[in-house]
């Protein structure tokens, strides 16, 4: 699939069940082995998060230093695969310029 016609594939699983983790990793290796682009978060300090078994990059979000508070929860992972070095650089500026803005405010959840 050429980057002109990109297919996105965005999983928030409840991970409520054990196995939800695993079944995330199977979708996201079926979907990168398709052509899709796959964006995948998951809460940090869970007991498993996934971990692909194809390329992938985690961008990570700590809360206390984006101004957050979210419980027990210290932060939040968002997974990225199957995305072009042009992608992932677009992408990744994106984050810089969403988290520059948090540091500017303050939030409780």
């Amino acid at each position: 699939m050429g980057e002109d016609k990109l297919a996105l594939l965005h999983i928030d699983s409840p991970y409520i069940d054990g196995d939800d983790s695993s079944r995330a990793e199977d979708l996201i290796c079926k979907a990168v082995g398709s052509g899709w682009v796959v964006l995948c978060w998951y809460m940090e300090g869970m007991k498993n998060v996934p971990r692909p078994d194809c390329d992938f990059e985690v961008f990570d979000l700590d809360f206390s230093k984006a101004g957050l508070e979210c419980g027990h929860w210290n932060g939040a992972a968002m997974i990225l695969a199957g995305a072009s070095e042009c992608v992932r650089s677009q992408l990744g500026q994106k984050v810089e310029a969403f988290l520059s803005n948090l540091d500017k405010t303050s939030e409780s959840f």
